[in-house]
């Protein structure tokens, strides 16, 4: 394993952890470094101050990314997905028939936080802002 130092920003993804198709929890973080498996075996993962939520299992045909990286004004999800972040979040919300409504708790990036005001006045119906939809 190689440890490359980097900065930039991760959006970090949180699901519920009976049903990650039920919403997603939006979270914005400085990336330390990338943790790289020289051998390729093993997928690219930064490193953030803090921990990852844990990563979804199961949800095909679904797509659910544990991160995806910032680099303003694109948003890429490793070897899935690239696009602008509005277009990212309309992606995780409804990416193979999803209607999974997200939340965003973004403090780092003004970026991330006035895009997804925009995208959620845009699309009132993928958004949650209180407590999580009920199973």
């Amino acid at each position: 394993m190689a440890v490359i130092p980097t900065t930039g920003t991760i959006i970090s993804i949180e699901y519920p952890g009976d049903d990650a198709k039920r919403w997603a929890r939006l979270y914005d973080n400085r990336a330390r470094a990338l943790i790289v498996d020289e051998t390729g075996a093993t997928p690219m993962k930064p490193q953030i101050v803090g921990g990852f939520p844990l990563a979804a299992t199961d949800t095909a045909p679904i797509l659910s990314p544990q991160w995806a990286g910032f680099d303003e004004p694109a948003v890429v999800v490793e070897n899935l997905w690239r696009g602008t972040v509005s277009d990212f979040f309309t992606w995780l919300a409804t990416n193979n028939g999803a209607h999974r409504p997200l939340q965003a708790r973004f403090v780092i990036e003004a970026e991330l936080v006035n895009s997804f005001a925009i995208w959620a006045n845009l699309h009132p119906e993928l958004v949650f802002d209180d407590e999580p939809p009920a199973p």
